[in-house]
């Protein structure tokens, strides 16, 4: 009996090996990370704080010392390169609100200065004769150099008259030199004097 009933287990395991067992699924494999190389590594450079200022927001100075406005935008051209400054000088100057722009070249960079790292060499009378700024979307009337404000007018002085000349008198003729006449002789030179009478010692 108890033969049988292994032989019957070793046949049931048999069957049980031969039958097809169903495919495993396997996990999808995940891909490896890419290994960094040179070519796709950005450079760096460290730029000291000494050699470049922020500008948005920053005070602009004048030739005094003394703020005039702040920088609130840049307009730059097609390469990318600063073409003029935006500079609102309203609330400064007490004129209300008042946007301003200037050419680039006009503004002096001082990096690593704790004070006034942005001058303009303007007086407030040249900042009031510059044209207002308006939007990017119309042309802006960008300021190269300093306008120059109208000086004040200056009274009329006439002229002195000029003095009257004096009347016209004919030139003084010279008379010409009186030419002297030679000495005259009186008698006969060629006649000879008359002797004395005879008989007279």
């Amino acid at each position: 009996m108890r033969l049988r009933l292994l032989g019957i287990a070793i046949a049931s395991f048999v069957i049980l090996a031969q039958a097809p067992q169903p495919p495993t699924k396997l996990a999808p494999a995940k891909p490896q990370a890419a290994t960094p190389t040179t070519a796709h590594v950005p450079q760096i450079v460290h730029v000291p704080p000494d050699e470049v200022v922020a500008i948005l927001g920053q005070p602009v100075a004048g030739p005094d010392g003394k703020t005039i406005g702040r920088l609130i935008d840049v307009l730059v051209n097609e390469d990318g390169n600063p073409s003029a400054a935006v500079i609102d000088v309203g609330g400064f100057m007490g004129v209300g609100a008042r946007k301003i722009a200037v050419h680039w070249t006009a503004l002096h960079f001082a990096p690593g200065a704790t004070r006034q790292p942005i001058s303009l060499d303007w007086t407030i009378d040249q900042i009031k004769a510059a044209p207002e700024y308006g939007s990017a979307t119309r042309p802006a009337p960008v300021v190269v150099a300093a306008p120059k404000p109208e000086p004040p007018a200056k009274p009329v002085i006439p002229a002195p008259p000029k003095p009257s000349a004096p009347p016209h008198s004919p030139p003084v003729q010279s008379s010409p030199p009186v030419q002297s006449s030679p000495p005259t002789q009186t008698g006969n030179p060629s006649r000879p004097s008359p002797l004395p009478p005879s008989g007279t010692r």
